[in-house]
């Protein structure tokens, strides 16, 4: 394959990298920084390539002048990039500095004393040094969580460098006619290995980018937990407030009626209470065990109301929180009220069931050992409030007698994670 040949792959090449790393730049809209500059890269070899090939082998000063100059701007792009990645500010100066000089140097070796072999090694040392500073920079400079994709950009900006280094040994060996080397033909061996090599360096810029995107994911998702944990022990501690308030107003009043309200207050308090307690411990995916939450709050309103003969059976299940809160209010009305008015003399029955049918409803019951419902029974404000809370989570509530009052709740689970 002919000089010419190669050189017009590289620009198409440079062309197809230009536009695929420029969608991505525009497609993250800043969320990571360093495809644009990688993209301008690509984009500024591109136009140096092809201003190569309009030459034709033409010696023209000025378009000669115009392609090194895009060509030593591209190559910084990339150092540019990569501290923009990195979060940092580019050393502009140094940056400028590098790229006047190395056009300085070019000049003086095209117009005031031309030398194609020095032109030639000027080029290849300033980008044999830009990528391998490059190399380094990306290695010292990147978070420990991304050693592996910054070992291969790395490995690939300093073969990139070896490259460069290695046209200048070629070109040497080539000029004190080494027999090896004697049917190599112009740069034939650099571009071959730009060829081969800058997808693989462009492979690598895209893993940087991947890495990360996953990256600030995991700290989103880690710092909208904590968010969660605090809100919901700031949560817990009002509530704990709100009970202590009611539970001292009911200590001051005489008022039976009154009392028994403020109780009833502080109970549906405490339910809400122990789920935000249990969200602040163990439920940084915004779920809880509902059979853990409505043991626990089933057992301290037993202890509460001097209760010792509770029976469970409660299977293994996680909900939301937006579930497990109304769920909770809803066990501890229905246990309270089995407690105060659904034993018969000589009867102890008390009973709560939690399970699931067909992977997709929850099943609440809880059953007493007393008269059961009749007809003249008047919904009071728990009963109502059960009903609400139960069409709330689009639930249906069932009430019927058998051996006693038994009541069921069934509400839909979406999305519901199971703990099996």
């Amino acid at each position: 394959m002919s000089q010419q040949m190669l050189l017009i792959a590289m620009t198409l090449e440079f062309a197809v990298f230009a536009l695929m790393l420029g969608l991505l730049a525009s497609q993250l809209r800043g969320k990571v920084r360093g495809p644009l500059e990688w993209a301008c890269h690509a984009l500024l070899s591109f136009a140096a390539s092809a201003t190569y090939i309009l030459l034709g082998g033409r010696y023209s000063i000025p378009l000669l002048f115009l392609a090194n100059a895009l060509l030593y701007a591209g190559i910084l792009a990339i150092p540019i990039g990569l501290a923009y990645y990195l979060g940092e500010r580019p050393r502009w100066g140094w940056c400028v500095f590098g790229w006047a000089l190395g056009l300085a140097i070019f000049f003086w070796f095209m117009v005031l004393q031309p030398n194609t072999a020095a032109r030639v090694w000027a080029y290849s040392l300033f980008g044999a040094s830009v990528f391998m500073f490059s190399a380094g920079y990306i290695l010292k400079r990147a978070p420990d969580d991304m050693a592996v994709p910054t070992r291969i950009a790395a490995a690939f900006y300093a073969i990139y460098s070896l490259l460069n280094l290695g046209r200048i040994v070629v070109f040497i060996l080539r000029s004190r006619q080494v027999p090896v080397f004697g049917r190599l033909v112009g740069d034939e061996v650099f571009f071959v290995g730009a060829l081969f090599i800058y997808p693989g360096m462009v492979f690598a810029e895209l893993q940087l980018v991947s890495a990360r995107l996953v990256l600030d994911l995991a700290k989103a998702v880690d710092e909208k937990a904590l968010m969660a944990r605090e809100m919901n022990h700031r949560i817990k501690n009002s509530l704990a407030l709100a009970e202590s308030l009611v539970e001292l107003q009911r200590g001051e009043g005489d008022d039976t009626a009154f009392g028994e309200a403020l109780a009833s207050i502080r109970s549906r308090l405490h339910s809400i209470s122990l789920v935000h307690a249990r969200l602040y411990h163990e439920g940084a995916d915004g779920s809880i065990r509902a059979d853990e939450y409505l043991g626990a709050l089933a057992a301290d309103l037993c202890y509460n109301l001097g209760y010792t003969d509770l029976r469970t059976n409660l299977e293994p299940l996680s909900v939301d929180a937006a579930v497990a809160v109304p769920l909770g209010v809803i066990t501890n009305e229905l246990i309270t009220n089995a407690i105060k008015y659904g034993n018969a003399p000589g009867s102890r029955r008390l009973e709560l069931s939690l399970s699931e049918r067909g992977g997709a409803e929850a099943i609440l019951r809880v059953a007493d050992g007393g008269p059961g419902f009749s007809e003249n029974d008047k919904p009071g404000l728990g009963t109502t409030l059960v009903d609400s809370l139960a069409a709330q989570l689009d639930g249906s509530v069932r009430r019927f007698t058998e051996g006693g009052a038994v009541v069921e709740v069934t509400i839909p689970l979406p999305g519901r994670r199971s703990s099996r």
